[in-house]
């Protein structure tokens, strides 16, 4: 019986240090992510009150050509950045694990901004 105890105390005590960062999750990502897929189904400008709209909200984005033009400029961006910044990112290090004179600098040089922003 006491072994049970000391286990309940153990995984409350287990508990109560995960449950801020569990609230604050909650509080900070799930209730914004709730929010504005309900958001999303609904006519309101802030002001006024909340009329549901269902899905005419995704039918006129789908039709306005503004939102047609940056999903494509977007597409292409992403896909021309990505695999260019991989392969890019991959290539420095193989090199910088090679047996190059200049290893440590170019090290340091990479690394710096990480430094620099704190």
């Amino acid at each position: 019986m006491a072994s049970k105890k000391a286990s309940f105390k153990k995984q409350l005590v287990a508990y109560s240090f995960i449950a801020p960062n569990f609230i604050g999750f909650a509080i900070f990502t799930l209730v914004p992510i709730v929010f504005a897929v309900v958001l999303a189904f609904l006519r309101w400008d802030g002001s006024n009150p909340m009329e549901w709209a269902g899905f005419s909200n995704f039918t006129e984005l789908f039709d306005d050509d503004q939102f047609k033009a940056a999903l494509k400029n977007t597409i292409v961006y992403t896909t021309g950045t990505v695999p260019l910044t991989l392969l890019a990112s991959l290539f420095l290090a193989v090199i910088l694990n090679q047996g190059i004179k200049a290893r440590n600098f170019f090290r340091t040089v990479s690394f710096f901004p990480y430094i620099a922003s704190l």
